[in-house]
């Protein structure tokens, strides 16, 4: 999703998507007002009436475990379990960036398996487990 700084173009989508009640996991491209390109992961997810969008990154914490995606405050994790997206226990602070820094190589495969799709809805969260 490309915008520019301050337009309100995401705070849109992070309403409609708290209206509907779904979960999305956006590629945000944000022209800044000096120019500059800021480019982030962003997760909106809904429990109740809270709609919560938080910067994450995704990271991978042993051989062969799956993605899971840290929030940018290192507090709060994710990732998909049967279909649902729910809260993943993170390890200590020099391991989680240690776990981003090992999926920055395999950041061009994981765009290649999402290149069909211009927009991934993800399943709706275990009731009040990404408020948290």
């Amino acid at each position: 999703m490309l915008v520019d700084e301050g337009d309100g173009t995401f705070n849109s989508l992070v309403r409609a998507a708290g209206a509907a009640g779904v979960d999305y996991l956006v590629a945000v491209s944000e022209r800044q007002r000096s120019g500059a390109i800021r480019r982030y992961l962003s997760l909106i997810t809904t429990v109740g009436k809270v709609t919560i969008a938080r910067t994450v990154e995704p990271a991978r914490f042993g051989p062969g475990q799956g993605v899971v995606l840290v929030s940018a405050d290192h507090r709060h994790g994710w990732r998909l379990e049967s279909g649902k997206l729910i809260t993943a226990p993170l390890p200590e602070e020099c391991e989680i960036e240690r776990g981003i820094e090992a999926v920055v190589g395999e950041v061009d495969d994981l765009l290649a398996e999402l290149a069909p799709y211009s927009a991934v809805t993800l399943p709706s969260a275990v009731p009040s487990s990404a408020a948290h």
